[in-house]
């Protein structure tokens, strides 16, 4: 679920959340950073899609939301639609 998360990220963000210019320093980054929404482009996202992927990138996967979950979230459900 978390990769599915940085898929979304990307296909709404059109950036990874965790870039860095060494395999080592991305990790670094995922284990220490929490997901930011801030360039431009996430103003045009809804807050459910942020919503959602936010709970998909939970470092704790026992916190993290389920495949049954993600496909019940407001964003998958509701025909809210990216501008």
């Amino acid at each position: 679920m978390w990769s599915a998360g940085v898929s979304l990220f990307i296909l709404l963000g059109g950036y990874p959340p965790y870039d860095a210019d060494t395999t080592k320093a991305v990790f670094k980054r995922i284990l220490l950073e929490e997901v930011e929404f801030d360039r431009p482009v996430w103003t045009a996202v809804p807050e459910d899609a942020r919503h959602l992927v936010l709970r998909l990138l939970e470092k704790n996967p026992k916190k993290r939301i389920t495949a049954a979950q993600a496909l019940e979230h407001p964003f998958m459900v509701n025909e809210s639609q990216v501008s």
